[in-house]
């Protein structure tokens, strides 16, 4: 996933879909895309993916590298933000400033 041309449409076809997030080399634990926001307040351009994964495989808010089969693979920092019944939820967000902004 190139992050410098990321944007919400860029995760629209992928609502429902299984990413996995590695614990270790071999070990991850399967979270499902739910929802894909996207918010500019200028000069930021930000995209907010919202994942639900089971109560019983909680993930730590730090770096993990994902895979997912259409999108590749890469590291994003996720973190849980609520939990409901058996299920925990989480959320990337993405930076960036909008095309053509200087920040020098």
């Amino acid at each position: 996933m190139d992050f410098k041309t990321v944007n919400k449409s860029t995760f629209d076809g992928h609502i429902n879909s299984n990413f996995k997030f590695y614990t270790s080399e071999t070990d991850f634990i399967e979270l499902t895309l739910i929802e894909a926001e996207e918010k500019i307040i200028d000069p930021v351009h930000n995209v907010t993916l919202t994942f639900e994964g089971s109560k019983q495989d909680l993930l730590e808010d730090k770096i993990y590298k994902y895979e997912h089969d259409v999108l590749g693979s890469g590291d994003l920092f996720i973190k849980p933000f609520s939990e409901k019944n058996t299920k925990i939820y989480y959320d990337v967000v993405i930076s960036k400033f909008v095309d053509g902004y200087d920040p020098n």
